[in-house]
Order: C-alpha cells, then structure tokens, then sequence
C-alpha cells in the first residue's frame, strides 16, 4: 500500500505534466519510486480527489461515491479505494492551507 509521504512528494509531477498524458505522468511516477500499479492508481485517482474538495468548497454540487473501469464489469466504491481516501485527505489539508 502507498503512504501519505510518497503521494506528497508526487504531487508537483501534475502541475509540471499538465498538458501530458495519463502513461506520461504514470512513467513520470514510476521514476521517482512508484510501482506501476501506484503509478496508475496515483494518476487515476489523485485528480479526481482534488477536484472533489476544491469545487464542492466554491460550488453546489454533487459527487458519485463510485466510479468505473474501462473494460471492467460493474462499478466500485471510492471510499474502498486507499490512494483515493489518501488524497482526499491530502486534498483537504493541501486547501486549508492554500
């Protein structure tokens, strides 16, 4: 399992890859240390934590609780997710702060 100190130090690797690819930004986090199942995990699902607590502290608006996987039967619960659990809280504290 992934800890809070590796997904705090990958955090720049999105702005400085912004205008990149999802397996740019997975190569980007295997080489500073990530397996390449954290690596795609970190990319999934970090964005999406983020963009859950900044837009519902400006705006009204409501979030699913689960999510989807291409080529994958059904639908699965965020909050059985680690690394998304992980930066959500990173998420909160990274904005109280900002």
């Amino acid at each position: 399992m992934i800890d809070r100190e590796k997904i705090k130090n990958v955090l720049s690797v999105f702005l400085e890859l912004k205008e990149q690819d999802d397996s740019d930004i997975s190569d980007r986090l295997e080489s500073l240390g990530l397996s390449l199942c954290e690596a795609e995990r970190v990319s999934a699902f970090l964005p999406s934590a983020f963009c859950r607590i900044a837009l519902s502290h400006k705006f009204d608006l409501g979030f699913p609780n689960t999510y989807k996987v291409q080529g994958v039967e059904g639908e699965f619960p965020y909050k059985a997710e680690s690394i998304y659990k992980l930066a959500i809280d990173i998420a909160r504290k990274f904005l109280i702060v900002s």
